[in-house]
């Protein structure tokens, strides 16, 4: 690495002129400068199949890397690595759509507890939709969206709720009273309801006797 270092190359070294091995080499040659930031470069990490290669490369990366060239359970272990920055993190979770096209259903479920637990990162309206449409529970959903409801669209969050089903979709249309169970993120949920005009909620009392929560719908 500092032999290479040391020669004045004109520009970048060509990726198909470097040799790959597992371990610091790619990621280091890149941040370095030596190789160009690009997929060609992340390709010589990517096909070595060596987790800790890619890691570091992704680390050493300032680009956004292509969905593409994500396999298997790369989100996964990106979002859970201790090495990666938030910053790359981030632009996983606003776009899991992509990122976790290749992943197993265990994996996405993985990604989602994840993402609960570490409440840095958010998770926009058309992901959320997205997940609710690969399985995802009603819970996770509502837990998930809890953090970054604020950022939420509207009309987004009106289709989200809907996708709930009952209780949930009955706060988006008139009538009387209805029950919802107290769990992480409801609270938040109803009261974003209500405070934004989206559907009917017009009341919320909690129930703690009953670890619910009673909401009064508007009658029109």
């Amino acid at each position: 690495m500092t032999a290479i270092a040391s020669i004045d190359w004109d520009g970048f070294i060509p990726a198909t002129e470097i040799i790959p091995e597992t371990g610091e080499l790619i990621g280091s040659l890149v941040k370095a400068g030596l190789i160009a930031d690009d997929g060609a470069s992340y390709e010589l990490a990517k096909n070595l199949d060596d987790w800790p290669t890619k890691e570091w490369a992704i680390e050493c990366s300032e680009r956004t890397l292509d969905p593409a060239e994500f396999v298997g359970d790369d989100a996964l272990k990106v979002l859970q690595s201790g090495r990666i920055s938030n910053r790359v993190k981030q632009y996983v979770a606003s776009d899991l759509d992509s990122y976790c096209l290749s992943s197993e259903s265990d994996e996405l479920r993985k990604v989602v507890e994840y993402l609960i637990a570490h409440k840095d990162f958010v998770v926009g309206g058309g992901v959320l939709r997205w997940l609710q449409g690969q399985g995802i529970g009603s819970e996770k959903i509502i837990e998930l969206m809890a953090v970054g409801l604020s950022k939420i669209a509207d009309q987004d969050l009106r289709g989200i709720v809907s996708a709930l089903g009952e209780p949930y979709s009955k706060l988006l249309v008139p009538g009387g009273l209805v029950h919802v169970e107290d769990r992480p993120g409801v609270r938040d949920l109803l009261d974003a309801l209500k405070a934004r005009k989206i559907g009917s909620v017009s009341s919320i009392s909690p129930c703690k006797s009953e670890a619910e929560y009673k909401v009064n719908r508007k009658r029109k």
